[in-house]
């Protein structure tokens, strides 16, 4: 398992890698591109990022300085950054005791929790604050005490 360094790292890498690819492509020799603007084969709404464990190391274990420098990297569109437009949200259906990070906001029936999931919260207000504007929300699963066998992994249960 990847310590708390380890993890948030990588999202500094990933995002090094990703930015690393787009100046290859560009300026790989001899390759050419062309463009018929009439012609659609397929509608890209945008590319994202999600808000799970790295984003919670990010928000916990970093500065607000390596924060900022990490989600301008993210979400900035000029020319030196990656210019995300999405950010995928989860629904998460676990209890504290089942995952402290991915904690449902309704933990039985009945019962509400908005203190859950903040760091999705701080991850879409941020990206938002960037000029950001699309967010899906996602369920994996439905909460265990919703489901026939009290589970709530995607696997397990009806």
């Amino acid at each position: 398992m990847f310590g708390k360094r380890k993890k948030a790292g990588s999202i500094l890498a990933l995002s090094a890698m990703l930015l690393a690819s787009f100046s290859s492509v560009s300026s790989a020799a001899g390759s050419s591109v062309t463009l018929y603007k009439d012609t659609t084969y397929q509608t890209i709404w945008g590319f994202g990022a999600a808000a799970n464990h790295p984003v919670n190391e990010l928000k916990n274990n970093y500065t607000s300085a390596v924060q900022s420098q990490i989600l301008d990297k993210l979400f900035k569109v000029d020319e030196s950054n990656a210019g995300l437009s999405m950010v995928r949200l989860e629904i998460n259906p676990y209890t504290s005791s089942e995952d402290a990070v991915q904690t449902t906001f309704m933990p039985s029936d009945g019962v509400l929790d908005w203190n859950t999931d903040l760091h999705q919260r701080w991850f879409a207000q941020e990206a938002k604050n960037r000029g950001m504007n699309q967010f899906y929300a996602v369920p994996w699963s439905p909460p265990g005490w919703m489901k026939d066998n009290g589970s709530p992994n995607i696997m397990e249960g009806t």
